[in-house]
């Protein structure tokens, strides 16, 4: 019996070790998660324009038809995104919403931002080089908070745009220095200011991604006139948004009729935004869309594949500590040595002896 006794025991102890090394797995994945999510500035932009979670970041990708449509007429892009803005302003006043929060010190009601990408010869006293261009406008980089070691961002608003960004490696190569801020390179013959330099996004979702090449920023005029300007191909939003889904709904509404993708990106690492990752299985990866997403976006599609496998095998984890956990009640209670009858029969019990002593202390009572 002793040795039966012993099995049991130990069997009961592996079952105990194993739950646990199951929720181990699962906290230490959780905060392989956070990291990750934190990871990636561009996601994390409505939250740090309002914390109190009253804001949404809407991005908008356009198909190659839908770029092609514009291709030859910068006109045409500017009023699409002026249309859109204006359009979106004026539904949010007309239903009387406002900021709240951090985003109500703010004078604008809306911020948007656009990029086209292309490519543009660069040149300098030392070198020639032709680089990968993003021509943005607007407040592209509130959008885009980029890791600058020298200099600052140039705004769409800037009457001049002669603006370039550099990143590290296009400043060595012109250069032999990455502090070249307030120096000129020349696109087609034309002086462009360099007003600050950047470090390089890198690693494997990165470089998969396409950011494994030098790039410069610069305004999409200069772009337009003086590179291969391959077409508008995003457009991004930071604007209010009272319930879940109000400004998802009321952009996809404004773009009707439209070829393009509209993308919520505050949520799309929630939990219910990864399930639905899984029922996508196997069809994710069809390029069905005519969509050419820029890197961050793709960058962040792969970290959506990963969240979404992390929290499968999380929930599998969990399920199986849940599975032992209903075994165990279950032959606890089959093994029971009381029944419930017997527990609700000593419970009367103590409370009529309760009753009881109470009833002789107020005789006693009332005796003296």
């Amino acid at each position: 019996m002793r040795r039966s006794g012993w099995r049991i025991s130990l069997k009961n102890m592996i079952w105990t070790a194993v739950c646990l090394i199951c929720l181990l797995l699962a906290g230490v994945l959780q905060i392989v998660s956070v990291r990750m999510q934190k990871q990636l500035l561009h996601e994390r932009v409505a939250s740090d324009w309002d914390s109190e979670g009253g804001s949404a970041h809407i991005s908008v990708y356009l198909t190659e038809a839908e770029k092609l449509s514009m291709l030859d007429s910068l006109e045409d892009q500017e009023y699409m995104i002026l249309d859109l803005y204006y359009s979106l302003e004026s539904k949010l006043t007309e239903n009387s919403i406002t900021l709240s929060g951090d985003a109500a010190d703010n004078a604008r009601l809306m911020v948007y931002g656009y990029e086209a990408q292309g490519s543009v010869s660069i040149e300098s006293d030392r070198a020639t080089i032709t680089v990968k261009a993003y021509g943005v406008g607007g407040d592209f980089f509130q959008f885009h908070p980029l890791q600058l070691k020298y200099g600052s961002y140039f705004s769409g608003s800037d009457l001049m745009q002669d603006g370039v960004l550099l990143d590290e490696e296009a400043a060595w190569q012109l250069f032999g220095s990455s502090d070249v801020v307030g120096k000129y390179v020349y696109i087609q013959d034309i002086p462009h200011l360099i007003v600050g330099v950047y470090e390089r996004d890198r690693g494997y979702f990165y470089d998969a991604a396409g950011n494994d090449v030098c790039t410069v920023y610069l305004s999409a005029q200069s772009l337009f006139q003086y590179g291969t300007y391959n077409g508008l191909q995003s457009i991004e939003l930071l604007m209010p948004n009272p319930v879940s889904g109000y400004a998802l709904g009321l952009v996809t509404e404004q773009l009707s009729g439209r070829d393009v993708a509209v993308v919520e990106n505050k949520n799309r690492f929630d939990p219910l935004s990864l399930i639905e990752i899984w029922k996508q299985l196997g069809t994710r990866s069809m390029g069905l869309s005519g969509i050419v997403f820029p890197y961050w976006e793709n960058v962040a599609r792969g970290y959506e594949d990963v969240l979404a496998g992390i929290l499968l095998i999380q929930a599998l984890l969990l399920s199986f500590v849940a599975a032992v956990l209903v075994i165990f009640l279950w032959q606890a209670w089959l093994h029971r040595k009381c029944r419930a009858r017997d527990v609700i029969s000593k419970w009367c019990d103590c409370w009529y002896e309760q009753q009881a002593q109470r009833q002789k202390r107020k005789n006693g009572e009332a005796q003296q």
